[in-house]
């Protein structure tokens, strides 16, 4: 997948939200049959904005009270702390991007949604810049990445130590709990190559570990 390709489905996630194919198992009489259907997912932000109003993993609300001086700002911060911060990165990226195209800095001064929207733009005419593209790239597969974390699609990834991907020499991260299969993340200078371990191929490659 490019880099180009890379920001335009990040961004598609973030913005308008995503599909995905899920199985699912119907018992009919004695007979169980697998089906499969799509799913179609909210934007990542507005998740994160929901989520923002929700209580704790506790179920207390955050709120507390709010005539306190220590009191809790009303509703859980982390997602929109996340927010902030995707639009922080997100206006360093473009700005980025435009300097490497235009040598301007553009106005930065609108919705986040619209700024997203705007980096997709801007990427399109970049491709001559490919440093420029793929820094904007790694960024916005780690707003995704994080926001689908927070919001449980994904658990916390860990990265593997003393083992790289025997296809491209990059980093290789798995979930913190093993349940997932382990997957090249490239290297701070190049893309992933796509080389996916599944778990059933671990033990091969431990044994290429020093």
């Amino acid at each position: 997948m490019s880099d180009l390709v890379h920001i335009a489905n990040n961004v598609e996630a973030l913005v308008n939200g995503w599909r995905e194919r899920v199985e699912y198992s119907v018992t009919i009489d004695t007979c169980t049959e697998k089906r499969m259907k799509t799913v179609r997912h909210k934007a990542l932000l507005a998740q994160l904005a929901e989520a923002s109003t929700q209580t704790t993993s506790r179920g207390v609300a955050l709120a507390g009270n709010t005539n306190k001086p220590e009191s809790h700002p009303p509703g859980n911060m982390a997602p929109l702390n996340l927010i902030d911060t995707i639009g922080e990165q997100a206006r360093y990226q473009y700005c980025q991007l435009c300097m490497a195209l235009r040598g301007t800095v553009p106005t930065t001064h609108v919705r986040l949604t619209q700024l997203l929207h705007n980096l997709v733009s801007v990427a399109q005419g970049a491709r001559d810049y490919p440093p420029a593209l793929h820094e904007a790239a790694v960024a916005s597969g780690q707003w995704v990445r994080k926001a689908r974390v927070m919001l449980g699609y994904d658990k916390p990834q860990t990265l593997l130590k003393d083992v790289v991907c025997g296809n491209c020499g990059g980093a290789l991260t798995v979930a913190v709990d093993a349940s997932t299969d382990v997957r090249c993340i490239g290297t701070p200078a190049t893309s992933s190559c796509g080389q996916v371990y599944p778990q059933w191929q671990w033990l091969d490659l431990l044994r290429g570990a020093p």
